[in-house]
């Protein structure tokens, strides 16, 4: 029996282990490419992958994850727990759902922020209008390890405003907390909240008065 005829039963058994370490290698990466970027804004990047409070940002393997998913207009579905982000991105939520050339243009503003990717973008109508006490809700009733800690809302002012300003929610350390981050800071936001280099307070705290979030320097 030729060699790669023996080796194959091998590789099959172990398919799922590989696939999990090529992951992993993937995650580490870019990890590292975002401790780089962090590093030259002058942050200071602590080795950890999990927020302050020990909780990880992510669901555990089975939940549903949608990134970029759309349902059929006037569907009606049931609410569904929060799908999770991919990794080292935030989720961002789509509850406007009146012109999908400003979604489009809010995407757009986003991924040319950042170097990197930094968002999970959901766009489904089961989210519409949706807002922050209903999602505290669905994440209450969730199991502890099925729970994400913060997400950002691409609502009706995220749409019509020309900075795109999402608005980010803790659901975690201070549940409900909100503060406006323009499209401009959502790359620097994302990333140390990704790796929990810093805390949803530390942001939240630095807002202006109407509540948003333009850089430690005020922007």
């Amino acid at each position: 029996m030729p060699f790669y005829q023996q080796l194959k039963p091998l590789l099959d058994v172990h398919a799922d282990q590989l696939a999990t370490a090529v992951d992993a290698q993937r995650s580490t990466g870019q990890l590292d490419r975002l401790k780089s970027v962090l590093s030259r804004q002058g942050c200071l990047v602590m080795p950890i992958s999990r927020s302050r409070s020990g909780r990880s940002r992510r669901r555990s393997a089975g939940a549903l994850s949608l990134p970029g998913s759309m349902s059929a207009p006037g569907e009606k579905i049931a609410f569904m727990p929060l799908p999770q982000p991919d990794d080292l991105t935030s989720l961002i939520l789509r509850t406007d759902f009146g012109d999908d050339g400003a979604w489009d243009a809010v995407r757009i503003a986003l991924d040319a922020a950042g170097e990197y990717p930094h968002a999970t973008y959901v766009s489904d109508v089961r989210f519409a209008a949706v807002d922050v006490q209903a999602l505290l809700d669905e994440e209450a009733a969730a199991e502890e390890d099925d729970r994400i800690v913060d997400l950002f809302l691409a609502d009706a002012t995220t749409m019509e405003d020309p900075d795109h300003p999402l608005l980010a929610v803790d659901l975690w350390d201070e549940p409900g907390r909100t503060f406006r981050v323009p499209a401009q800071w959502f790359p620097d936001v994302s990333a140390n909240l990704s790796i929990a280099n810093m805390d949803f307070a530390d942001f939240a705290d630095a807002a202006d008065v109407s509540g948003t979030f333009r850089g430690f320097d005020g922007g």
